[in-house]
């Protein structure tokens, strides 16, 4: 089966899954990875990688349930594959509901141990010659003059001593900037096309991952899990193609990113 026939034949199954999908309850832009799953689950047979077997529906049904068992479906190469097809997919077919949020990059933020969504100005400005012309900026950094608390929405009355206690300022400072700057890092310029094809979906995993876990639960949990593990692949690949070679592996970079975290 040529390439093009798969799509023609992946796009039939995804109006059916999709429909599902829709009857069940699931948000649109939360239904990608668990379609691409389903196709996964209903109309494939068997993978085949370099000439060996790496999938089959001889496994038993009840994996299909079993976490271990997605893991390890979700993390495959060939799955990747197929799920920026079914990602290309529900972007023709529902364009409004994927086009970026205007209100800035998406993120999350803890606060009192739950979970607010924040969004993060890409652009500055100000004014350059009054009402005629304005410098556009797309910072790095905190500009001066901005207040990244504001960023987050639905923040909670907090005591004072909680205020302290959660410092909130310095942590929303530094979700901030180093969306800002994967932002910057993801853009198309100066990148060849193989480059560009591996950080350029780093930041939507990263918005989806944050939307996933404001939205709560079990299985967003899981996707949300899902998607901040292909942005650090993605992320790795991309550091080792700028390196020109292979001499950081995924599991020191993992080690590396697992040790920042409280």
């Amino acid at each position: 089966m040529s390439k093009e026939e798969f799509k023609t034949e992946l796009s039939k199954a995804l109006v059916l899954i999709d429909r599902h999908l829709a009857q069940g309850g699931v948000q649109i832009r939360a239904r990608p990875l668990q379609a691409a799953t389903d196709y996964v689950k209903f109309f494939i047979t068997a993978v085949e990688v370099g000439g060996e077997v790496s999938f089959t529906d001889n496994d038993d049904p009840k994996n299909f349930l079993n976490s271990d068992w997605l893991q390890d479906v979700w993390t495959a190469d060939w799955f990747k594959e197929l799920y920026a097809e079914v990602w290309e997919w529900y972007k023709k077919r529902y364009p409004a509901a994927f086009e970026k949020d205007d209100r800035g990059i998406s993120g999350v933020i803890l606060v009192a141990d739950t979970p607010f969504p924040l969004f993060v100005p890409r652009c500055v400005s100000r004014p350059a010659i009054p009402g005629e012309t304005v410098y556009l900026q797309f910072p790095d950094h905190i500009v001066k003059g901005e207040n990244p608390v504001d960023w987050i929405v639905g923040l909670p009355n907090l005591t004072d001593s909680e205020l302290v206690h959660e410092n909130i300022a310095g942590r929303v400072s530094a979700i901030a900037i180093n969306l800002r700057r994967i932002a910057i890092a993801s853009s198309p310029e100066n990148a060849s096309t193989e480059f560009y094809s591996f950080k350029s979906g780093i930041l939507t995993n990263l918005e989806r991952a944050a939307d996933l876990i404001v939205k709560g639960g079990e299985n967003s949990f899981k996707r949300a899990h899902w998607d901040l593990q292909v942005a650090l692949e993605s992320a790795f690949k991309a550091k080792s193609h700028s390196l020109g070679s292979s001499a950081i592996t995924p599991s020191i970079l993992v080690t590396s990113v697992a040790s920042t975290v409280p």
